[in-house]
């Protein structure tokens, strides 16, 4: 892992910043942002997706996908109240 202050610059280099010779991304010792890098690698007719969801326990069923493509809306004081 590394920490990190600009969450809109790269913390991973690319191929293409590889083949440019563009060097890692570095941390920053006390950014206030904690990143996790993750380096495997997979067989053939494997993906990545489905490794990091294992990783994550997140689920695979259609339905949760969908839902996570959709914009979070902050529920509202009278909303969080219900809940409780």
């Amino acid at each position: 892992y590394f920490r990190y202050t600009d969450p809109r610059v790269p913390l991973a280099r690319t191929d293409l910043a590889r083949l440019r010779g563009d060097p890692e991304p570095q941390g920053v010792a006390d950014g206030p942002r904690l990143a996790v890098v993750l380096r495997f690698t997979l067989p053939p007719s494997t993906y990545a997706t489905m490794l990091l969801r294992e990783l994550t326990k997140q689920s695979t069923d259609l339905t949760h996908q969908l839902e996570l493509n959709q914009p979070h809306v902050a529920p509202t004081s009278a909303e969080h109240a219900k809940e409780e």
